[in-house]
């Protein structure tokens, strides 16, 4: 068998195709007439050594772009159209189960690149901060900062309904800015106002992170708790004098203040 033959029988195996054998076979060779390379018979049967031909190509040994054109073949096929994407992106989240924290704005987003006008700022008297209300933008981790008691800082899970309220007294009314006078009051803040003759409860709903003071800039007071009543949330004070409207999530009542 001459050297060309066998090296014709290696190359005939190593190419995929019907009825020929895979790699890491072995392939029957028929001897040449003539000899050659010793005993033929010593060369009928040629293993295909590992060595030399392995199972799957060593990928140091691809070209860039063939590696790249494998790399590509093994990807999974996620492609999506455009109207696909811009679907995907204003589909409309599920409702989140009622509760305490379930933010009023928790909505999807507007596409990128809008521009984004705010409702209204919220603005807070002690503190001096301010924080945008954003159409689709989660505000209640905010809100809930922002009520926090100026006193000792601290901060509670305020109710979700005031945020709630507040915005949509804002938006009644066109009002640029919400003015928070007063939200979570910590038990040692409450009771140094109640040792000071303020006009508050020993059993506050502000205690509770269930209340908000606060007023809307140009907006008279006595419209703005006419508008709060309306939304039967819980109690509403009215305070012409200090200028702010009472609002909490307790049983449902009314009252003047000074």
């Amino acid at each position: 068998m001459t050297l060309t033959a066998v090296l014709a029988a290696w190359l005939m195996v190593g190419l995929p195709r019907d009825g020929a054998p895979e790699f890491g076979t072995t392939c029957q060779v028929e001897p040449a007439q003539g000899g050659g390379l010793g005993d033929a018979s010593a060369l009928s049967t040629v293993p295909l050594l590992h060595a030399f031909l392995p199972r799957r190509p060593d990928s140091r040994l691809l070209s860039k772009k063939a590696a790249w054109l494998a790399e590509k073949a093994a990807r999974p096929n996620v492609r999506l159209t455009d109207a696909e994407l811009a679907a995907a992106r204003t589909h409309p989240r599920a409702a989140p189960s009622p509760s305490r924290r379930a933010d009023p704005f928790a909505a999807p987003l507007p596409p990128a690149g809008t521009r984004v006008v705010p409702l209204t700022t919220l603005f807070s008297v002690r503190l001096k901060e301010a924080v945008a209300v954003l159409p689709g933008r989660p505000m209640y981790e905010a809100f809930a900062e922002l009520l926090r008691d100026h006193y000792t800082n601290q901060q509670t899970d305020v109710d979700a309904a005031l945020l709630s309220a507040v915005t949509r007294a804002a938006i009644a009314f066109r009002a640029p800015r919400v003015e928070v006078i007063s939200g979570y009051r910590s038990a040692k803040y409450n009771l140094s106002l109640r040792k000071k003759g303020r006009e508050v409860a020993r059993s506050s709903q502000h205690c509770e992170g269930r209340a908000v003071d606060f007023r809307l800039r140009g907006v008279s007071t006595r419209d703005l708790w006419r508008f709060v009543r309306g939304l039967r949330l819980g109690g509403v004070g009215y305070y012409p004098h200090s200028r702010f409207v009472h609002c909490d999530t307790g049983p449902v009542r009314f009252w003047k203040g000074e």
